[in-house]
């Protein structure tokens, strides 16, 4: 047979449980509070990130090596908006390095 639990022993359990809850919530609290300043500075990173000459007063000696117009470069003439380029019969892919990269929203 078994028995129930006594009252005190149900109020403890509860006591603890609603501990277990607070400090649940104050990480919870923190975690969310360092997402969001995480979030801001990948924000403020990607903004960097996408300035050049052309978007800021920077001169275009501190553009890198792979910038939009490096990469027009590669892209001859004749294929650029082309018939043929549409085909894919003449498409080649990028190097890797060169490949633009996939922003994250």
């Amino acid at each position: 047979m078994e028995t129930e639990p006594s009252r005190e022993w149900l109020l403890a359990a509860l006591e603890e449980r609603d501990a277990q809850l607070g400090q649940r919530d104050v990480l919870i609290a923190t975690l969310t509070a360092a997402n969001a300043s995480l979030v801001e500075r990948v924000a403020e990173l990607e903004r960097r990130l996408a300035q050049d000459s052309s978007t800021s007063s920077r001169p275009p000696s501190s553009d890198g090596p792979y910038t939009k117009r490096a990469l027009r470069a590669l892209v001859p003439r004749v294929l650029a908006g082309g018939a043929r380029w549409r085909d894919g019969a003449l498409r080649k892919q990028l190097p890797a390095l060169l490949r633009p990269r996939a922003s994250i929203t």
